[in-house]
């Protein structure tokens, strides 16, 4: 039986296992009947194949729209929206709070998710081919003439979960960018003063809902999109990018992170999250710890993000800058295998970043 003559129960159950939005796009298309029954159920519809696209990155989608919406233009600006966005945000990541069911969506909210998809994804997605493209370049250096392995590896397309953890720390580092922005113009106005006390508290809690790898993955992102120029940071001649001027901007961004979020974390919520004191590679999935923060840490436990500045001093920056210019914790464990098979990143040994005790 062709699939438009379908019941339309069964028509509606075959849109629903799409599990993408390209898939849906593809399906709803196929006739027009098909095309009529997409319409009359479309809020539904698309916001089951965007959460099926995103994973368990749905509740940071769900997240940044309503911290994104906190106006904060008026000197009485209410800081209570953008405390109970950042509280709802994270009972999605707790999961005690559940997504909104799909029948409870209406179109303009799914449209605005899907906009913001699409915004983050272009972000990601040029990102992820960027940094492979700079990867590929690096083990093709020290490559023997015909392809290997490592090449292989280092150029393959990006998986599913390394795909969504740059999808994760896009839409992350939009919420940071703006919640700073909104902190900035406060700053300019002396009455406001208390309230920039209030809204530092609201920016702790945000961060504090991320796991030290999760924000590692956001620096990545943020110095991708700051388009830094530095020897510090881009050791490699041959890579050029857009310009310098944001590099101080880029360390008051790491000087906040570990001064008003991390500093006295033992008293936080942040505390509260139960993570082993050793840490154990257990699959490249989107949610468990990357392999490439396992094996920088050697399976030791550190809440502190920026723990691994110790050893850097010690050894230098290059082993950091190295990190984070191919973005070790976004990628599979092949990969990062693969990637510390060349004599460049020889550095970033096992164990290379963990705290001497």
């Amino acid at each position: 039986m062709p699939l438009e003559d379908l019941p339309t129960e069964l028509i509606v159950r075959v849109l629903s296992s799409a599990s993408s939005l390209a898939d849906l796009k593809a399906l709803a298309g196929a006739s027009r009947r098909l095309y009529a029954v997409f319409q009359r159920e479309k809020a539904a519809l698309i916001y089951q194949a965007l959460a099926a696209e995103l994973g368990p990155v749905l509740a940071d989608a769900l997240g940044l729209g309503p911290i994104l919406a906190f106006d904060a233009s008026s000197d009485a600006a209410n800081l209570a929206p953008l405390r109970e966005a950042v509280a709802r945000y994270g009972e999605y990541l707790e999961g005690t709070s559940h997504t909104p069911p799909p029948r409870r969506a209406s179109l303009d909210d799914v449209l605005g998710l899907v906009c913001w998809y699409r915004f983050v994804a272009d972000m990601a997605d040029t990102y992820v081919a960027y940094t492979l493209r700079i990867a590929e370049r690096a083990v093709r250096l020290v490559a023997a003439p015909e392809p290997s392995r490592a090449v292989q590896l280092a150029a393959a397309p990006p998986s599913r979960a390394e795909r969504l953890r740059a999808l994760r720390a896009f839409y992350r580092r939009l919420m940071l960018e703006h919640v700073w922005h909104v902190r900035n113009n406060w700053v300019r106005r002396p009455l406001l003063a208390p309230r920039i006390v209030k809204l530092d508290q609201i920016i702790r809690r945000l961060i504090t809902l991320w796991a030290p790898w999760e924000l590692q993955q956001v620096v990545c992102a943020y110095l991708y999109t700051g388009g830094q120029r530095s020897a510090v940071l881009h050791p490699l001649v041959w890579l050029d990018t857009i310009s310098r001027d944001s590099e101080e901007e880029v360390a008051r961004f790491r000087n906040r992170l570990r001064l008003e979020s991390l500093s006295a974390v033992d008293e936080g919520p942040y505390a509260l999250r139960r993570v082993p004191a050793q840490l154990r590679f257990d699959g490249d999935h989107v949610a468990t710890v990357p392999f490439a923060w396992v094996d920088a840490f050697d399976g030791e436990y550190l809440y502190d993000f920026f723990a691994y500045r110790n050893m850097i001093q010690r050894r230098g920056k290059r082993a950091e800058s190295l990190w984070c210019l191919f973005g070790f914790v976004m990628w599979d464990a092949p990969r990062v295998a693969a990637l510390k098979e060349t004599p460049l990143l020889s550095v970033c040994e096992t164990g290379w970043a963990r705290w001497p005790y």
